[in-house]
């Protein structure tokens, strides 16, 4: 699954039910602060998590983060939030996450 830009929705779980056994699930977690102004077109690592859940993917691979100065959260931010998130949910294996610019076969 490649999500491309998209803000948090019910469309994450609709995916899910539509085409379940999703292997990996591509999600942006950068550029969401200010909230009002993000929300609608970005996640947050938080809001990333989640909707990893809902598609009921095996496997996160994180997008959209450190690599350009767009939002309000420092650019290393999504990286050690979503880090902790699955750490905390305990599924660190879940989670692929690659450094900026580096390709990540599947």
């Amino acid at each position: 699954y490649f999500g491309a830009d998209s803000g948090m929705g019910p469309h994450f779980e609709e995916i899910g039910q539509l085409f379940p056994g999703i292997q990996y699930a591509m999600i942006g977690i950068g550029a969401y602060k200010p909230d009002y102004m993000m929300q609608e077109i970005h996640t947050s690592p938080r809001e990333a998590m989640d909707a990893f859940q809902q598609l009921g993917a095996e496997m996160l691979i994180p997008m959209h983060y450190g690599t350009y100065d767009l939002s309000d959260e420092p650019a290393s931010e999504p990286y050690r939030e979503i880090q902790r998130h699955f750490h905390e949910a305990g599924w660190p294996e879940r989670l692929r996450l690659p450094a900026v610019g580096e390709a990540v076969e599947v």
